[in-house]
């Protein structure tokens, strides 16, 4: 084995003892290619934690990540969270700690809608790219799917369940009252545990404010409030607002922030394809969403399909109520 390989090897056994890596298939080839640039590529990529490793397993890194993850740079590797089998976070913790952008990564996510005859809010999280050093490197991983039912779209709470990779379900999104309640003001969603219906469950709190910023009834941007728990909870945790047009909506720490011109933390895009233009509930909606480190990234595209749902139930998409 070639000096430079050796040394190479021991580094990466003092950085598994250390942070409790384990050596991906890529590492493995690149020793037995002899190649010592891959080799050391690989150790100098950062371990931030364990939930932020893939799978040992390449066939569990193809199915879900596809040909394009397993191809990537072992150190970019190493970064990517395992989207196998997702969890959801603790007490003050992100919705789901794992996909949250390590130190030095951006990541850039789609939010695809499913359309039916009848509305169901069905949805496609996908990982498409990650930005780390300057580059962009292309992922085309599948994250989540939302499945919902046209009758609690047009005549319950709007539930969504969203499931993981494996089938399983990690959260719901949920309307905080009946779509017919004539006292609801504006729209306001929980994200509950598995199985709960019950609004003091909380996980956080999405709400639109009755007005925007701007010129009252003329011309405004729609502003969303994210509370961790309930808003009484008094725990803010990003501001968001949207553009003129309603296509583009970016995320701030607090309002303070944006009035302040401050960097967002996560940016929405819409594609801009029919269903943008003609804004109908038949046609397919496409989001682009990108998020800075240290981020929540599973409640962000939560918040994503949130603001598509109450979009496709404005009274110009024949639906029959509205929450303003």
């Amino acid at each position: 084995m070639p000096p430079a390989l050796a040394a190479a090897w021991v580094v990466c056994l003092l950085i598994r003892g250390a942070d409790g890596a384990r050596m991906s298939g890529a590492f493995r080839a690149a020793l037995e290619d002899g190649s010592d640039a891959k080799a050391t590529d690989f150790t100098n990529g950062t371990v931030e934690s364990q939930g932020a490793l893939v799978r040992e397993s390449i066939g569990d890194v193809t199915s879900v990540g596809g040909r394009k993850w397993k191809d990537l740079p072992v150190g970019i590797q190493i970064k990517m969270p395992s989207l196998d089998s997702l969890q959801l976070g603790l007490s003050g913790e992100a919705l789901i700690p794992s996909l949250v952008p390590p130190p030095g990564v951006v990541y850039q996510l789609k939010n695809k809608e499913k359309t039916q005859f009848l509305e169901t809010n069905e949805y496609k999280w996908e990982l498409d790219e990650v930005e780390l050093g300057g580059r962009e490197f292309e992922i085309d991983a599948k994250i989540a799917k939302l499945k919902g039912k046209w009758q609690s779209n047009s005549f319950g709470h709007k539930s969504v369940h969203v499931y993981d990779n494996t089938g399983t379900e990690i959260f719901k999104i949920r309307l905080s009252s009946n779509v017919w309640n004539p006292l609801q003001r504006r729209w306001s969603f929980r994200i509950l545990p598995p199985g709960s219906k019950d609004n003091d469950d909380a996980l956080f709190t999405i709400n639109k404010d009755q007005f925007g910023r701007g010129i009252p009834i003329l011309w405004e941007k729609e502003e969303w409030r994210i509370y961790r728990g309930r808003e009484r909870d008094n725990d803010m945790i990003y501001y968001c607002v949207g553009s003129w047009l309603g296509w583009d909506f970016k995320f701030y720490k607090s309002m303070e922030d944006y009035d302040h011109s401050a960097r967002p933390v996560a940016k929405i895009k819409q594609k801009m394809n029919a269903g943008a233009i003609f804004d109908n509930d038949w046609l397919p909606d496409k989001f682009k969403l990108k998020v800075q480190p240290g981020e929540d990234t599973a409640l962000l595209l939560a918040v994503s399909s949130i603001i598509d749902m109450t979009h496709d139930s404005k009274p110009d998409n024949n639906n029959h109520h509205q929450h303003w």
